[in-house]
């Protein structure tokens, strides 16, 4: 169940669409007819009973009893959960917006065009790795946390981290200089020349949080996440204020990497009281199976 709920978070931020190019459950030998857009079923009573049965036979765990497990009262800590488990691209997304409103008066029509323009040419893509690596590392983590292994929890966290700080490293050693030779071939772009070097620092900061986030996501803690969040979110805006007040574009662009940099700060705090909760479970943890949305690994 835990391992299925790991999967089910980062399958939920592809809102259950899909495209159909080959209709195989229709038995066609080769791909035929345009494209077909699938979606998940959102309501009881959608799916055919005689397929449903059909998959239970085949696959095991009755969807039935899923349903009546999952089925409960809502507990308003759990939209905290939600809201921490949320897509990390859509969240970046929103940074992006929400900068522009809170310096609106202390930056010019132009500079701030410059300052979101930087963080979406520099920024997305680290924002992009970050979603796939987290993909890839919850459900590893949320096994190691499950059967209680603090010891490879933390040996595979501080592993990953010292192999993405060095890949940050050289993201920005690489990214700086090329990012100065584009502008000097195309001239539209020149007034982002003095937020390539904080932004490409912020999105090294990003890759390296990245095994802290997973770990923290692994092991059930999405409060700790949010608090995460609120952290990063008040220190970044206060960065951005101070910095667009003071040294204007430039240093509002360096407010936000400060911020960035006091959220890892705080990524690590987190993840290490996390982690020693789960070392301080014991040997029991390691049969633990967490039987609610709120169950964590760590707690059994």
């Amino acid at each position: 169940d835990a391992s299925e709920k790991d999967l089910m978070k980062v399958l939920i931020g592809t809102y259950g669409k899909t495209w159909h190019m080959w209709q195989v459950d229709r038995g066609d030998k080769l791909p035929m007819g345009i494209p077909q857009l699938m979606m998940a079923f959102t309501a009881d009573g959608q799916a055919n009973p005689a397929i449903v049965s059909q998959r239970d036979q085949l696959h095991g765990p009755s969807g039935a009893k899923k349903v009546a497990q999952d089925c409960g009262p809502v507990n308003l800590l759990d939209v905290f959960d939600d809201i921490a488990h949320e897509d990390d691209f859509v969240y970046g997304q929103l940074q992006v917006q929400v900068v522009g409103f809170v310096v609106t008066g202390q930056l010019t029509p132009d500079q701030l065009t410059y300052l979101r323009a930087g963080q979406t040419t520099l920024l997305q893509p680290a924002q992009n790795f970050v979603t796939a690596m987290m993909g890839l590392l919850v459900p590893r983590v949320s096994r190691l946390a499950g059967r209680g292994d603090a010891a490879g929890l933390r040996r595979q966290t501080e592993r990953l981290a010292l192999a993405l700080a060095g890949l940050a490293a050289v993201m920005v050693a690489v990214l700086v200089p090329l990012a100065h030779l584009l502008i000097r071939y195309v001239p539209r772009l020149a007034h982002i020349d003095v937020l390539i070097l904080p932004i490409s620092v912020q999105a090294g900061i990003y890759l390296i949080q990245v095994p802290f986030a997973a770990a923290i996501r692994g092991m059930q803690r999405g409060r700790l996440l949010f608090l995460q969040y609120c952290v990063f979110t008040a220190t970044s805006l206060t960065g951005l204020v101070i910095g667009a007040a003071t040294a204007g574009l430039t240093g509002a662009a360096w407010g936000l990497t400060t911020g960035a940099a006091v959220g890892l700060a705080v990524f690590v705090a987190l993840y290490a009281w996390a982690v020693a909760r789960v070392r301080s479970a014991g040997p029991e943890a390691a049969d633990a199976v967490p039987n609610s949305r709120n169950a964590s690994p760590a707690s059994k």
